[in-house]
């Protein structure tokens, strides 16, 4: 006959056992990983002469590509600038063609026209206030 008591004492020594070796896996494992984060364009130098040793001139070949790739990003921002002011300046010279189409208009007897005229460049006013108010990142808060 089969001892209920024995029975239960072996599955839970199984149990132990199976838990400990997972444990031990689990030390192991966690003892191999490695994580090395690099910041920047440029990899560590211990890396860069690895290229070299690999490809010869491996390391300036690097250096000139992200050299490129920086020059790339600076045209870029200076671009960024230059369009936003230019899509401020084309999109105030509507609004002050709109007021002045209004202008005219009322001086020539038409103020239902100029009316409209009007108050579509105020529409494009507020239009671009909200989107500009709309974009805006808020300020990073401060923890202490």
């Amino acid at each position: 006959m089969n001892d209920p008591k024995a029975s239960i004492q072996q599955v839970a020594k199984t149990v132990i056992a199976e838990k400990e070796f997972r444990q031990q896996l689990i030390g192991q494992i966690a003892g191999q990983i490695t994580i090395q984060h690099q910041g920047g364009p440029l990899p560590a130098p211990e890396i860069l002469a690895k290229y070299n040793e690999s490809i010869p001139d491996g390391a300036e070949r690097i250096f000139r590509m992200a050299e490129r790739d920086q020059r790339h990003i600076h045209r870029n921002q200076n671009a960024g600038f230059v369009l936003a002011f230019l899509g401020e300046i084309l999109g105030w010279s509507i609004v002050i063609s709109a007021m002045w189409c209004a202008y005219n208009l009322v001086m020539k007897d038409k103020p239902l026209e100029g009316a409209a005229s009007f108050f579509a460049g105020l529409g494009l006013l507020a239009a671009g206030y909200y989107e500009r108010k709309r974009n805006q990142k808020p300020p990073p808060s401060q923890k202490v």
